[in-house]
């Protein structure tokens, strides 16, 4: 219900971790709205110039929530068959769609029961084409796709809340305004909680680990805040694209901080020879690239320090469950705090925007994370645009994969995609393998392959600074 105030507040789905649509955000709504109705007139009437909001679903790939005026628009998402961006309806952009003559629709009879498949009456269509089912009415209450001859619903579509009407365009500035003491509040709160923990180990030198990623940014930002003279820890797992090195190094000078690289050189390329690919299931990567450099440096602090990490609950299940304060078994000497816990991607980005900090130029290319370009934890949008931005880096990944592809007898799609990103059985796996129409070996015959590989002979690369 609205207040008096005229704040209400927009369902979104769980975990609700929204955040500020960045320029690349934009570009693909644009494409995705033309794609799927052969007209921008949808985007340029609802989007264009307006703060949009993002909020992550779950799906087989990127699928986003889209708000833009307090109302539900549609979901951007990334169509792990085509290989490219896409928009599915709202119930309000249905309707704006229907009345604009832009998509094609289905209407059922009065009384007729929606069934998981409609017929077309004749009228043939694109492959994978979108629909709108509609009742006796005219109003929208399904979205369907073409597949194989006919029509098969995908969602149900119910009203919902719909976006303010006459609603004038707005700024970030405008929501910077907005949240301004709310993030004044979690500002100072955080400032307070580091330093309170800078005092209870009185004499320890305090880190910042810093990814190049926001959340980092934000947490090296409150703890030079809070004057407690931090030193910056750069973890290189030979996995960073070019723009993550030079923004760590440029974060570094802006702030003029010490910096230390716990650099894995080219361990993982000696590795993957002899483990194959990383999975989801199967993350021999981070020990590797990661835990092993990372232990290594630490020996620099033996009496210890505080270890200030830009960790989110929001983010993950594994990290919501991770404690404000805690010990790293394979880092023991350092006390770690994170003082952006419960924070939201929004505040997140708000405060980046409020105080104007230098973040890394990924995020406006449309990079959803920051770190290793290949990740098998990554999703498939984020390995086509490694593969356009930087197809050196990606070609030498792909290699990599092929080698492995044939050694294991698999199918193109295994690299095309991103099969390989699960070694055992996984539901994702098996359903995007059927919309494929790929089949793939039984995983348990796949083990004889890794175990006929001898291990590389690995080393720890010493730190280096700056």
């Amino acid at each position: 219900n609205c207040s008096d105030d005229g704040i209400f507040e927009v369902p979104v789905e769980e975990p609700g971790d929204v955040r500020p649509a960045l320029r690349a955000d934009y570009e693909r709504l644009r494409d995705a709205i033309v794609f799927e109705t052969g007209s921008d007139r949808i985007y340029r009437e609802l989007f264009a110039g307006k703060v949009v909001v993002l909020n992550r679903v779950p799906f087989m790939d990127e699928m986003k929530e889209v708000i833009v005026d307090g109302g539900h628009a549609g979901k951007l998402y990334f169509d792990p068959v085509l290989l490219r961006w896409r928009f599915r309806f709202s119930w309000w952009t249905a309707r704006l769609a229907i009345d604009y003559g832009l998509v094609e629709v289905i209407k059922l009879r009065a009384g007729e029961k929606l069934g998981p498949r409609l017929s077309l009456g004749g009228r043939v269509l694109e492959e994978g084409q979108q629909v709108v089912i509609v009742n006796s009415r005219g109003d929208p209450v399904a979205i369907g796709y073409y597949r194989g001859g006919a029509v098969r619903v995908q969602t149900k579509l119910s009203r919902g809340r719909e976006p303010l009407e006459n609603a004038r365009k707005s700024s970030i500035e405008d929501a910077i305004k907005a949240n301004e003491y709310t993030l004044h509040k979690m500002s100072a709160r955080a400032i307070t909680f580091l330093s309170v923990m800078a005092e209870k180990l009185s004499g320890k030198p305090v880190l910042v680990s810093f990814s190049g990623g926001k959340d980092s940014l934000v947490a090296l930002d409150l703890t030079v805040r809070a004057s407690l003279d931090p030193e910056m820890i750069f973890n290189d797992t030979g996995l960073e694209l070019p723009e993550t090195i030079e923004t760590v190094k440029k974060t570094a000078k802006y702030y003029g901080l010490k910096l230390h690289i716990a650099s894995a050189g080219d361990n993982f390329w000696r590795a993957v020879g002899f483990f194959g690919p990383p999975g989801r299931d199967y993350r021999w990567c981070c020990k590797v690239t990661k835990m092993a450099p990372l232990s290594h440096l630490a020996r620099k602090w033996p009496d210890g320090a505080l270890n200030v990490v830009g960790l989110r609950a929001y983010e993950s299940f594994d990290r919501a469950r991770n404690p404000r304060v805690w010990r790293n078994r394979w880092l023991p000497q350092f006390l770690s705090v994170t003082p952006i816990r419960e924070w939201t991607q929004l505040a997140v980005w708000l405060y980046i925007f409020k105080h104007r900090l230098p973040y890394n130029p990924l995020y406006d290319m449309g990079y959803e994370r920051i770190g290793c370009f290949m990740c098998p934890a990554g999703f498939l949008a984020e390995y086509i645009l490694v593969s356009e931005k930087h197809p050196q880096l990606w070609q030498r990944w792909e290699r990599v994969l092929e080698e492995w592809r044939q050694k294991l007898g698999l199918p193109r799609e295994w690299i095309t995609h991103a099969l390989w990103r699960w070694h055992g059985p996984a539901t994702q796996k098996a359903r995007l393998a059927h919309r494929l129409g790929v089949s793939l070996p039984n995983w348990k015959n796949m083990l004889n392959t890794w175990v006929k590989s001898k291990p590389p002979s690995l080393m720890v690369v010493e730190d280096e600074e700056d």
